[in-house]
This record gives C-alpha cells, structure tokens and sequence, in this order.
C-alpha cells in the first residue's frame, strides 16, 4: 500500500495532497481495499486485499494543516479510536468506517468545530 512512499518529497506519495502554496499535507487517503469476484459459470475466483493495520501513530498530531483524512476498510481490531485525533483542528472529513475499532467516539472530537463528515460505522 505505502510503495510510492519512498522519495524525498512526501506530496509525491500516492494518497497524499499538499498544499500548493505551503507544502503542508493537506489530505491523507489510506482507505483499504478488499476486491472479490465469483463467477458459477465458469468457476473463476478472485480475491485482493491492500489495508493498514497496527497502530495509528500519534505523529498524525504534526499534521495541523490536515483536512482529509480517510482510514477506512483498514484493520485496527481491538483498538479504541484514537483520541489524539480529536486534535486535528482543521480536520473536514474523517472516514473510520469498516476498521473494526472498539468502543465509543472519543469526546476530544467534540472540538473539531471545522468537521462536516465523520464516518465511523463498523
């Protein structure tokens, strides 16, 4: 999934968008992927899985230009939500959908005021 991140110049990296005047990353889009085909007729199967697991790292905290921001379809069994995002002060949109968290929404995000899209179904 992260192949594309091995040059210097991180906003030349699949999934990210900077900023055109400051650099600064703007979007980070790590969404997983699960691909299925099943064909009776002529019996062909087809499966592909590409997601992120492990921990979500609080360096995310640096980010503080960040306003996208997709981890969906990746595997975080286990795992609360992390709190820490609720510091992300200029987060738009933030898609936890299908990643298996436990428990509740943290209240931190309570303070992402510039917030319009918050998915986090299972």
């Amino acid at each position: 999934m992260l192949s594309s991140w091995t040059t210097p110049h991180c906003c030349q990296w699949q999934g990210i968008r900077c900023s055109n005047l400051t650099g600064q990353i703007l979007m980070l889009d790590l969404h997983g992927e699960v691909h299925e085909e099943i064909s009776f007729d002529f019996y062909i199967e087809f499966m592909s899985e590409r997601f992120i697991s492990g921990e979500i790292h609080q360096s995310l905290m640096e980010l503080s230009q960040l306003q996208y921001l997709n981890l969906s379809s990746n595997s975080f069994p286990d795992s609360n939500i992390p709190e820490f995002l609720g510091s992300l002060s200029n987060l738009r949109y933030l898609d936890l959908s299908s990643c298996n968290f436990d428990g509740k929404i943290p209240i931190q995000f309570g303070s992402l005021s510039h917030l319009k899209i918050l998915k986090s179904r299972s």
